[in-house]
C-alpha cells in the first residue's frame, strides 16, 4: 500500500448545524485509523496571514546571530524567545536539533499566579525588535488556539463523545513556534 496522508476540508466544523460536522468527523476518524495524520483545508487562517508569517519568519531568521541572541531562549526560565542551533533536543542521548526556533506561548506577566507558581513554560514572551512582530504573532497564537479547538471538535465527534468535550479543556498554555531549517535557506542566506 502506498503511504497516503488525506486532506480534509474542515469548513463544515464552522457550521452552527451539528449535522454538518459528522462528515468531517468520519474523515478524521478514517485518517487517524489509516495513516495517523491528515492535512486540513477550509480553516480560517487566510493565505494572506500565512504569507505574512512566512515573511516575518524570513525577516527574523535573517537577523544577525547576535541580534537574535538578545532574546535567547536559554536566558529565561520560561522557554520563550530565540533558540539557536542545538539548543533544543528531543532525545538527551543525542545531539541537539539542527534548527533555529522562535518559541512563544500565552503571554503572561511575571506576577501572574501561574508564573509565580513556577509552572513550566508559563511566563512572558520575548520578541525581537521587528515592526509588527509581536502583534502578528500574538494574533496568530490565539487564532491557532481556536483552530485547534475546532479540529478537536471533529475528533471528539469521531470518538463519539460530547463535541464540546475538548473545549472544556484549558488549552491556552500551548506553545507556538517558528522554525528555520538549514535546507530552507534561500541563495542569499536567509
Amino acid at each position: 500500500m502506498t503511504p497516503y496522508i488525506p486532506q480534509i476540508d474542515i469548513s463544515p466544523l464552522y457550521s452552527s448545524d451539528p449535522a454538518d460536522w459528522q462528515t468531517v468527523a468520519t474523515q478524521i476518524d478514517t485518517a487517524c485509523q489509516n495513516s495517523g495524520f491528515f492535512y486540513i483545508t477550509g480553516h480560517n487562517i487566510s493565505p494572506e496571514r500565512i504569507a505574512q508569517l512566512r515573511q516575518l519568519s524570513e525577516t527574523f531568521f535573517a537577523l544577525p546571530h547576535e541580534e537574535k541572541l538578545k532574546i535567547d531562549i536559554t536566558a529565561t526560565p520560561y522557554h520563550r524567545g530565540y533558540g539557536s542551533f542545538g539548543t533544543e533536543q528531543l532525545d538527551p542521548e543525542r545531539p541537539g536539533d539542527f534548527k533555529e526556533t522562535f518559541d512563544m506561548g500565552r503571554n503572561l506577566p511575571e506576577d501572574h499566579p501561574d508564573v509565580l507558581a513556577e509552572k513550566p513554560l508559563h511566563g512572558p514572551n520575548r520578541y525581537p525588535n521587528i515592526d509588527g512582530f509581536k502583534e502578528l504573532m500574538e494574533t496568530h497564537y490565539w487564532d491557532m488556539i481556536e483552530l485547534g479547538k475546532t479540529i478537536l471538535r471533529g475528533l471528539a465527534i469521531a470518538l463519539k463523545i460530547d463535541p464540546d468535550f475538548c473545549r472544556q479543556i484549558h488549552c491556552t498554555d500551548k506553545c507556538t513556534a517558528l522554525y528555520s531549517l538549514p535546507g530552507n535557506r534561500t541563495e542569499t542566506g536567509r
